[in-house]
C-alpha cells in the first residue's frame, strides 16, 4: 500500500467523524442562538467536507492494482507485428511502467537532459495523464528534477543524461 493510499483512507476516516460532529454540533448551537458555537461547528462540517472531497479525489485520481490500460504503440515501437524499434527499445520490454520510463529517458537524452510534459508526450505516443503520472513518479524516485519557468512552464531535468544539468548549480 502506497504513501498516498494510506494518506486517502486517513483523510477519509477523519472526515466522516468531523462532518457528523460538525452537523451535531450545529444542532446543538443553532436553537441557543450561539454564534461562536456555530461558527465553530461550522468550521468543523467543512474541514470534514474537505477532507472527504480531498480523500475521494485522490482515490480517484490513484491508479488501481491490476487494472492496466491497454498502450498504444507509440511512433517507432515495436506495432501488432511484434518487430523492435531501430535502436533496440527497452530492455525491460515493451509494455508497463519500466518501458514507459525508458521512453521518457531516452527522450530526455536525445534533447539534452530536459524534457517537457508535452515533449514527452510526442515522444513517447502515450496520454498526458499517463505521461504526467510518469514524470511525477521520477521526481518522487529522484531521477528527475521539476524546474518551473519564468511563464509558468514546467521542465523536467534529468541530472547525468546532458548538458542541462551542468548549466544549473545548486547549493
Amino acid at each position: 500500500m502506497s504513501w498516498t493510499s494510506i494518506k486517502n483512507a486517513l483523510k477519509l476516516i477523519v472526515g466522516w467523524p468531523c462532518l457528523v460532529l460538525g452537523l451535531l454540533g450545529a444542532s446543538i448551537e443553532i436553537p441557543s442562538r450561539n454564534p461562536a458555537g456555530i461558527a465553530l461547528a461550522m468550521l468543523v462540517m467543512a474541514c470534514g467536507a474537505g477532507l472527504l472531497h480531498s480523500g475521494h479525489q485522490g482515490q480517484l485520481r490513484e491508479p488501481r492494482r491490476g487494472a492496466e490500460i491497454p498502450e498504444r504503440s507509440a511512433p517507432g515501437t515495436a506495432g501488432p507485428g511484434g518487430a523492435r524499434p531501430a535502436g533496440g527499445g527497452s530492455p525491460r520490454g515493451s509494455s508497463g511502467a519500466a518501458s514507459l520510463d525508458f521512453m521518457i529517458l531516452q527522450a530526455a537524452e536525445e534533447r539534452g537532459g530536459a524534457l517537457t510534459l508535452a515533449a514527452a508526450v510526442l515522444a513517447t505516443g502515450k496520454s498526458v495523464a499517463e505521461i504526467k503520472t510518469a514524470l511525477e513518479q521520477l521526481v518522487a524516485a529522484g531521477v528527475a528534477e521539476l524546474d518551473v519557468l519564468e511563464g509558468g512552464a514546467y521542465t523536467y531535468r534529468f541530472p547525468g543524461l546532458g548538458p542541462a544539468d551542468a548549466t544549473s548549480h545548486r547549493g
